[in-house]
């Protein structure tokens, strides 16, 4: 799909949609959307990694994106997150404890005590869903399923599942 979308054609770029505008003797009309090339921009993003399910992508398709790796640094977090705060009107006391808990989190997958780290996503998603700058702990131990291993009978590992849940309450 995207690989007919993103091969323009006189300058345009179409994506047929499947939906039938009209129908004329028994023929359907399908919607077309049209874009001129200098007008789009597509930004694609993956979790890339071995944890994560991500196939290769088709060399076709891919030679039309420019690939970037990125990793978001503290600094990088710290500003996203302290955005994130004053948006909602939450102190910045915030901020420090958000970060505490990702470098707390940081140091347990090091020692295999949680599967997974938090992401930026996830750490701005606690504070974006806050009724009040308190329920931000609460709302990072409610994803803390994200975070930890499943057993063999795919139900969370109970001593990683405290872990999180502990830290989110020490120090939020």
């Amino acid at each position: 799909l995207l690989l007919t979308a993103l091969t323009p054609d006189q300058g345009v770029y179409r994506l047929n949609t499947g939906r039938i505008l009209e129908v004329v003797d028994g023929v359907g009309t399908e919607e077309v959307l049209e874009c001129p090339v200098e007008n789009l921009c597509v930004v694609a993003t993956t979790n890339v990694g071995s944890e994560y399910a991500v196939d290769e992508m088709d060399p076709a398709l891919e030679e039309r994106f420019m690939v970037f790796h990125m990793v978001t640094s503290e600094d990088e977090l710290k500003r996203i997150l302290s955005v994130v705060l004053k948006q909602k009107a939450f102190s910045d006391k915030w901020l420090s404890p958000l970060i505490g808990f990702f470098r707390k989190m940081l140091e347990a997958h090091s020692q295999g005590l949680v599967h997974r780290l938090p992401t930026t996503r996830t750490l701005c998603r606690a504070v974006t869903e806050a009724d009040t700058a308190e329920d931000i702990g609460r709302l990072l131990k409610l994803q803390a399923l994200l975070w930890v291993a499943r057993d063999v009978d795919g139900k969370p590992v109970a001593e990683q599942l405290m872990y999180v849940e502990e830290l989110a309450a020490k120090l939020l």
